[in-house]
């Protein structure tokens, strides 16, 4: 018996032992580094600047759009077998066209148009091999470019945009669209329980320009709510999280501009306008009352720049979390105002709250993401660029 008790607490002295040491000396956290850098493809023809973001997946497809005297075709393509494609839809040329990733690259959305003000979309899986060529889901109206399919229930979320910017909440089994709030950027967290939204601030009318062209209000309608703007604080877009019926769970009043999900849906990125780093906010969404855990803003490496340069921050359009939602990449810059140059990848780790970097590219243009398998692709000098990485200490 005296010996057991001697055993239990030599036992607890030990735990106290090894507690202190892992204070005192903590674990070196091991970093990534680029293991080889392989070119995937040339980018097509009309590739936009951010074309990284909206025609390319994290999980390696990419769509291509080709055009010729009649029609334009859209179609998803392995950007590593470019032998493997699906067409996904057919138009007239005469028809106004955009396509782009949605939903973490799991769905593609196309949204076309004959006219000025009304567009029709559909929503495809993003797959080669599918047995039927049916959309996932169809619209006759409103603007969806920042539809949102939730990896959960399927449920999709979408903008009109009218006067204001409404939010609606479909699911498949429903004949009509729930509306949900006002707002701008709804998205869906990657585990689908939860979307966000930079809501509407009340009294908000739209833009009187937009207005005014339209014939909605008058010239001296127009003029007043021009003068008016200019005496007034800017609008603010607080962020609001809803939970998947659409009830709102939690309003963030000083953060009023999009935020981006973290992989494991429990953070999110906000970025500071003005290239002044960005800011991560730690959420408690399980508890009985959902609350901000924690902020921590990030302003940059602080690299000292050329003299009369300044550095600048920026976040990638798209997938700037890493897949196990542990590290952030972003890009470093140097701006003299007009011109940015000297551009570099930089990863943040959240655990360390310190950044390094990654590689430097001396392109005019550099944007970069995350792929599904922990790699990063790059668009630059008009390629796609794979770079594999590695961990080190």
């Amino acid at each position: 018996m005296v010996n057991a008790k001697l055993q239990y607490i030599l036992f607890l002295l030990l735990i106290c032992f090894l507690s202190i040491v892992l204070v005192a000396y903590p674990q070196e956290l091991k970093r990534l580094r680029v293991k080889s850098e392989t070119v995937v493809c040339s980018v097509p023809s009309g590739f936009p600047p951010s074309g990284l973001y909206f025609r390319v997946s994290p999980q390696g497809y990419m769509i291509q759009t080709e055009t010729n005297s009649e029609n334009q075709k859209v179609y998803l393509t392995n950007m590593y077998d470019l032998s493997q494609r699906r067409l996904l839809e057919q138009f007239s040329k005469s028809i106004r066209v955009e396509s782009r990733f949605i939903s973490y690259g799991i769905y593609v959305l196309i949204y076309y148009t004959q006219t000025k003000n009304t567009w029709s979309s559909k929503i495809y899986e993003a797959k080669i091999q599918n047995s039927t060529n049916q959309p996932y889901w169809s619209s006759e109206g409103g603007n969806t470019a920042s539809a949102s399919v939730s990896s959960v229930t399927g449920q999709i979320l979408y903008e009109v945009r009218n006067d204001s910017i409404e939010v609606y909440l479909k699911s498949q089994r429903e004949k009509e669209a729930r509306f949900t709030t006002s707002g701008l950027g709804a998205r869906w967290s990657p585990n689908g329980r939860w979307f966000l939204v930079s809501r509407q601030p009340t009294g908000y009318r739209g833009k009187p320009k937009e207005r005014f062209l339209k014939g909605k209000i008058t010239k001296e309608e127009f003029e007043k709510e021009i003068k008016e703007r200019r005496d007034q604080k800017p609008w603010k877009w607080p962020l609001t999280i809803f939970d998947s019926t659409g009830n709102e769970v939690l309003r963030l009043e000083e953060f009023n501009e999009i935020g981006y999900w973290s992989s494991t849906s429990n953070r999110f990125l906000y970025d500071e306008s003005g290239g002044k780093g960005f800011s991560i906010l730690e959420l408690e969404l399980s508890a009985t009352k959902p609350h901000m855990k924690s902020v921590f803003h990030y302003d940059g490496p602080n690299v000292p720049a050329r003299e009369g340069w300044f550095e600048e921050i920026s976040l990638p359009s798209g997938n700037q979390w890493s897949p196990d939602g542990m590290d952030i990449i972003f890009i470093r810059g140097e701006s003299e105002g007009h011109t940015v140059q000297n551009y570099s990848i930089w990863i943040f780790n959240i655990i360390e709250k310190t950044a390094y970097e990654l590689t430097k590219r001396l392109e005019s243009f550099v944007e970069a993401m995350w792929a599904v398998d922990g790699g990063i692709l790059v668009h630059a000098d008009s390629k796609i660029i794979k770079l594999e990485l590695e961990e080190f200490k």
